[in-house]
């Protein structure tokens, strides 16, 4: 990847930019804890400030510069950093821990990325007893590739 002089952008190389057809499903799965339940509000929080921090590229949509030959670029708009990477809630999952690592169900998992353009998406549903699962939806080729 590289920063071109237009602000807010990131383009893509060759690699990277055939990647982004290509999705990851991760799926986090956490036994409940004595000591404290987990707070997706605040879970929530600290997703969009670690984004913010250390994956920026992450709140951008992915484009198509019909003026240098189709090249893919990644462009960060600044007013939409809260909500540029949906993050989806569930607090009412009736499945216990166990019953989730046995099912691993696409249920866990968030809506699907809006075409091509969301670069990411996540989905945290608490489990009846009170564990945690954390599904993850994205592009491979932000994270891996030429870059």
């Amino acid at each position: 990847m590289t920063i071109v002089n237009v602000p807010n952008t990131v383009d893509l190389s060759p690699m990277d930019a055939v990647m982004t057809n290509i999705g990851v499903m991760i799926l986090y799965i956490y036994k409940p804890t004595q000591n404290h339940s987990y707070n997706l509000e605040i879970l929530k929080a600290s997703f969009v400030e670690t984004l913010n921090q250390d994956y920026p590229i992450l709140n951008g949509e992915l484009h198509i510069d019909s003026e240098r030959c189709g090249m893919l670029y990644v462009k960060l708009d600044p007013n939409k950093i809260a909500t540029a990477a949906p993050f989806v809630t569930d607090l009412s999952c009736t499945q216990t821990t166990d019953q989730a690592l046995e099912s691993l169900s696409y249920d866990f998992m968030p809506p699907a990325r809006e075409g091509q353009h969301q670069l990411i998406t996540t989905k945290a549903s608490v489990l009846s007893d009170g564990g945690l699962v954390i599904g993850l939806d994205f592009a491979h080729g932000v994270l891996d590739g030429e870059a």
